[in-house]
């Protein structure tokens, strides 16, 4: 039932169907197309959001990775407590 509501009929004629298939592609092209400019626009938009909060100063600096402010004389690492119980092995 829902096939039939929904479904036109095929053109019969080779022609008919390739100037269908072309006018299909180009639609399917053209929604392409209408997406990635929409999706340039979005992140040139953000970007330049970004860009002029930055410059404002509105949004916050975050450390950078490598530089976090430990009191001094503390070594970070790892290490391995080696018990001697029997002596040498």
């Amino acid at each position: 039932m829902f096939q039939t509501m929904f479904q036109l009929p095929r053109p019969r004629h080779p022609l008919a169907r390739f100037a269908l298939a072309v006018v299909g592609a180009g639609l399917l092209l053209l929604m392409a197309m209408f997406g990635m400019i929409l999706f340039a626009a979005v992140a040139l938009g953000g970007a330049l959001w970004l860009l002029v909060a930055r410059l404002r100063g509105s949004l916050p600096r975050r450390p950078r990775a490598g530089r976090v402010d430990r009191p001094a004389g503390i070594i970070e690492g790892e290490f391995r407590v080696l018990r001697d119980h029997d002596g040498p092995a």
